[in-house]
């Protein structure tokens, strides 16, 4: 039996070669000899020495040449220390030795079939790369590093998750369904619309939401008597405008918080009068997703208040220039924008902030609220939410308008009170107008329009 390494001899291996009647020394053999010692050459009978020949290929050199009278026998054993190499398809397993190392390379195409695995076999997960790994832990595996398709059963939840490539999801055979609020449909979409405060729950299992949460506007701010009776009031603030998306909402309540708008600011006479109250925040699940109430208008005349930061900031008054800040606190991106600055010595008021825009500063006219900022998870078409109050008019000019988005218009001259912004989009309310030529004469701030939050995931 011969093994990888080692050559069997066979009668083909013993080769033969006869020459009568030369005269040369030089003779071609019929096969190629490796060497002198794999060949036994008889003259006449007589056996050769080594040293009276030589071999070179098929080339035999006599060291004297024959006479025509000699017989010359040559026996020649063929492959004496050369590896044979096997045919294709006729190495079997008694051929292979227990110690060999084969190459991987060398099986490419071997199929390994279940009854080719022992019941015992302990095969490790980095051999089994093209196969999913699935463990059972109370927390998600990191080791080895999970890849898209792995499958983990969570003991803590009881329940089975799949791996996407980026995060951990249930896999369930039940639907998502959601309750609360108003359901509608549009497309591949179902929604829910919250105009107050209230539960979203889920049962089923948990899937993907997308929220927008839009808070309370802030109001208007008014108009005091006093000696300097020309000036008005800043617009109020949008409440801030925020979208999230959830890529696995969890099972159960989730707690829905609507902000009211703020209240406008009233004017009083003997200088005592305010500005306009900030909205209140909305919120889905509070920690989850949370946008801030927008800041209130700055008051005029005598005993004026300064605009308020927010969501969205209130604008400046005459006597009040500066603007209330927006996107306070801080979120990114921007949930809303600052309000405009007054108009010091013009009689002037400044529009509050919008959700996409800065309000406009009151230079000569008072300025109008910053522009809001669309969304569609509603309907499906774009709706405008957001936008700030107008600067109220000033004893030489007019009332400014509210931004796009629900934002209130300013008062008109004559001391006009203030318009509210539009409910459940976040509009700030208009500010309060002055009076052109009594100094008894005061108006109210409009007031803010409260919030909305709206829940939308695939049906």
């Amino acid at each position: 039996m011969s093994y990888l390494g080692k050559t069997q001899l066979k009668a083909s291996d013993i080769k033969r070669f006869n020459v009568t009647s030369s005269t040369s020394a030089t003779h071609t053999l019929t096969w190629v000899a490796p060497n002198e010692q794999s060949l036994i050459i008889t003259i006449n009978g007589v056996k050769q020495q080594e040293d009276a020949y030589s071999v070179s290929g098929v080339t035999l050199t006599l060291t004297s040449a024959l006479v025509s009278t000699d017989k010359m026998e040559v026996v020649g054993i063929v492959d004496i220390g050369q590896i044979v190499v096997p045919g294709t398809g006729v190495i079997l397993n008694e051929h292979i030795s227990d110690s060999a190392a084969i190459a991987k390379t060398k099986l490419a195409s071997l199929d390994i079939a279940n009854a080719d695995v022992n019941v015992s076999a302990a095969i490790a997960q980095s051999k089994l790369a093209n196969v999913p790994f699935y463990t059972s832990a109370s927390t998600a595996p990191t080791s080895p590093t999970p890849v898209a398709g792995d499958m983990w059963y969570d003991t803590s939840t009881t329940t089975m998750k799949n791996y996407t490539g980026s995060e951990w999801l249930t896999m369930t055979n039940l639907p998502f369904t959601g309750t609360g609020g108003t359901k509608t449909t549009h497309g591949i979409y179902t929604v829910h619309t919250f105009t107050s405060s209230g539960n979203f729950v889920v049962t089923g299992t948990t899937g993907a939401v997308s929220v927008l949460a839009v808070a309370g506007g802030a109001g208007g701010g008014g108009h005091n008597t006093g000696t300097s009776y020309h000036g008005s009031g800043g617009g109020g603030g949008a409440g801030g405008f925020r979208t999230l998306d959830i890529s696995e909402l969890s099972l159960g309540t989730h707690a829905i918080v609507i902000g009211a708008g703020g209240a406008g600011g009233i004017g009083n006479t003997g200088g005592s009068g305010s500005g306009g109250t900030n909205g209140v925040d909305s919120s889905f699940a509070t920690s989850t997703l949370t946008s801030t109430g927008g800041g209130g208008g700055a008051s005029s005349n005598d005993g004026s208040v300064v605009a308020s930061a927010g969501g969205s900031g209130g604008g400046g008054s005459r006597e009040q220039t500066t603007a209330g800040a927006g996107n306070t606190p801080s979120t990114s991106p921007a949930q809303g924008f600052a309000g405009g600055t007054g108009g010091s010595g013009t009689y002037s008021a400044s529009g509050g902030g919008g959700a996409s825009a800065v309000g406009t500063n009151g230079s000569g006219a008072s300025g109008t609220g910053g522009a809001g900022q669309t969304n569609d998870y509603k309907t499906g078409s774009n709706i405008t939410y957001g936008g700030g109050g107008g600067g109220g008019a000033g004893g030489a000019g007019s009332a400014a308008n509210g931004g796009v988005g629900g934002g209130g218009n300013g008062g008109a001259r004559e001391a006009g009170n203030g318009n509210a912004g539009t409910v459940n989009l976040g509009g700030g309310g208009g500010g309060g107008a002055a009076h052109n030529s009594s100094s008894s004469a005061v108006s109210t701030g409009g007031a803010g329009g409260s919030g909305v939050v709206i829940v939308r995931y695939l049906t």
